[in-house]
Order: C-alpha cells, then structure tokens, then sequence
C-alpha cells in the first residue's frame, strides 16, 4: 500500500472516512486502505436498498473492513468476483449455421440449436397444408437438425417464439381431432365387423348394426369439446 505524508488539516465526511481516520487525533500519513474504505461505502449506498449479489456483499463488506490490512487494494477488487461476467454462451443455427447467444433460440438434449428466427419458420410451415413438421400431440416438434429423432419441447417453442406458437396450438388442436376421430372410426368398425362375424347374413343383423350405429351417435352427440389448448403445453 502506498502511504501519503499529510501537509495540511485532513477534511472528509465522516461517514466515509475510515475507522483508524476518526480514532486517531493526529494523523500524520494517510494509507490508500483508507480510500478503499471510502469506495465501500459508496457502493454501499449506490446499492442502498436494492438486491445484490452475495459477491457484491462479499465485496463491500471487505472495502468496510475495520482492519485496514484486511481491505483490498483497488487491483484486488477490481479482480474480484463481483466484478466478473460470466462469457455468454454461443451456439451454431442447424438450419442457417449462423452464431447466436444460446438464449436466443431452443436446443434438443443433444444440443442442436435453432435459432428463434429459423424455429419461428418451422412452426410457420407447420401450419401449412403440406407441412413436413413432424407436430407431437404434447405440442412437441422433432429437432430440425438432420437424423436427429429428439425433440424440442412445447413450452421451449412457446417461450422463444409466442406469437408463432398460437397458430402452432391450433394445429396441435387439429392433430387430437384427427386421431380422436380415427379411433371413433376404428373401434365402430370392430364393433361392426363383430356384429357380423357373430350374425352373418341372418335377418337380425340390420338391427343389430342399427343399434350399433345409434349407440355410435349418441356417444358422439355426448362427447365433450376437447379442451382449448395453451402455451403451458
């Protein structure tokens, strides 16, 4: 630490000088530890009433240090972690290969990343009557990088990009109509080919296709509304 010979009266705020400044009557040198305690206390009131880290705290806490020998220098808490960013995170698009920040887009398990622009032209083409977007039930879609079968989950989708994410819903929508209507259509059917296999071609078997066909109406007429899908997929 550096020392500086006093030549005339020390003036200071007291509230920012130093514990040994307002203990000593007379003080002959000034240390640079007495600046650092000065910083603390700056910092301490920029941060007044605000959440902070606990690398801030850490940080002020030793510039207010009692024990001048334990207050950093301004090299030392300059270096210190309160001061360290963490580098963002990059990634490569699978689709245009351009570099993006990793939290601007959406990754598989595997790490392929889309970015929001491409994965916004995905779930667009998804609603196109020819769309080649594999669109899961859960609101899920398979990764668009090539032989991936992994998926890129609804609610990531949702989070990157809303405004897609409502036509994207309502295709999602459409594909529980479908298959629910698939499978009203395949177990009618079973029931159909049952009603045959047991009464063949005998006069009763009209009647009995007739029941089987009103029971199939009725529990179509009673069948709720699905459920109006959201981004909480």
């Amino acid at each position: 630490m550096h020392n500086v010979t006093m030549t005339q009266p020390l003036q200071s705020t007291k509230q920012y000088m130093a514990p040994e400044l307002l203990r000593d009557e007379v003080v002959d040198k000034v240390e640079s530890a007495v600046d650092m305690f000065s910083v603390g206390v700056v910092l301490a009131k920029l941060f007044e009433n605000t959440e902070i880290s606990e690398a801030i705290k850490s940080l002020i806490s030793s510039l207010r240090s009692e024990d001048p020998s334990q207050r950093p220098t301004a090299l030392e808490a300059l270096h210190h972690e309160a001061f360290q960013v963490e580098p963002v995170k990059e990634a490569s698009c699978a689709i245009c290969l351009d570099i993006y920040p990793a939290d601007e887009g959406v990754s598989c398990a595997d790490g392929h990343f889309t970015c929001k622009e491409c994965l916004g032209h995905s779930v667009r083409a998804a609603t196109q009557p020819d769309a080649h977007v594999n669109v899961l039930r859960n609101g899920s879609m398979c990764c668009v990088a090539s032989d991936c079968e992994l998926l890129i989950r609804g609610h990531a989708i949702a989070t990157a990009v809303p405004e897609d994410f409502v036509n994207w819903l309502n295709i999602v929508r459409k594909h529980f109509e479908r298959d629910a209507a698939a499978e009203q259509e395949r177990q009618l059917q079973l029931r159909l080919d049952a009603a045959l296999r047991e009464h063949g071609l005998d006069p009763t078997t009209q009647t009995h296709l007739f029941k089987i066909q009103s029971s199939t109406c009725r529990a179509r007429a009673a069948r709720q509304p699905l459920p109006t899908l959201t981004a909480a997929v």
